[in-house]
C-alpha cells in the first residue's frame, strides 16, 4: 500500500472519532514508514538501525599559502548527546585531484566527530613539491554524517 502525502490531524476533547480521521492516522503511519531513513549505524561498539539521522553539507576552504586548512562544522542540536556520527568527506572543485580530507572531532581535542560537530582538514598529497603545497583557489568539501 503506497501512502498518500502526510496530513496533520488533531482531536478535540469530547470529539467523536470518525472513519476519515482514523484512516488518515493509518495513512500517516504508512507514510512515515515509507519515508524513514533506512540504514545501519555500526561504530564505536554500537549498532543501531532505528532512529537514525542523516546530515550533509558543503564546506568552503579559502585560498592559503599553508599546506592545508581546517574548518569546523557544527551540528547544533541535530544529533543526540552521546552520538558519535560517522562522517565522510571528500574534496570537490577544480584542482582538487591531489587533495584529501581528514575528519576529527571539533576543535583539536578529540579524534572522532561527536554530537557537537567535527573538523575537516583539507590537505594536499605529500608527493607534490613543497612550493606547490597550497590551496590556490577556493575549494569545497562535500560531507555526509550518519548518527542518531
Amino acid at each position: 500500500m503506497t501512502a498518500t502525502p502526510y496530513k496533520a490531524i488533531s482531536f478535540s476533547p469530547g470529539e467523536i472519532l470518525t472513519r476519515t480521521k482514523l484512516n488518515q492516522m493509518t495513512n500517516n503511519e504508512q507514510w512515515l514508514f515509507e519515508n524513514r531513513i533506512q540504514g545501519n549505524y555500526s561504530a564505536h561498539g554500537l549498532k543501531r538501525t532505528r532512529g537514525l539521522k542523516l546530515a550533509s553539507g558543503v564546506t568552503t576552504f579559502a585560498t592559503t599559502t599553508a599546506g592545508g586548512r581546517a574548518v569546523d562544522v557544527m551540528f547544533g542540536s541535530f544529533f543526540s548527546v552521546g552520538c558519535n556520527p560517522v562522517v565522510v568527506a571528500n574534496p570537490c572543485g577544480h584542482g582538487t585531484g591531489r587533495m584529501y580530507c581528514v575528519t576529527t572531532g571539533p576543535g583539536s581535542g578529540t579524534n572522532f566527530p561527536n554530537h557537537v560537530g567535527f573538523r575537516i582538514w583539507m590537505g594536499i598529497d605529500t608527493g607534490v613539491t613543497i612550493s606547490l603545497q597550497r590551496i590556490y583557489a577556493t575549494v569545497y568539501a562535500n560531507w555526509i554524517a550518519l548518527g542518531w
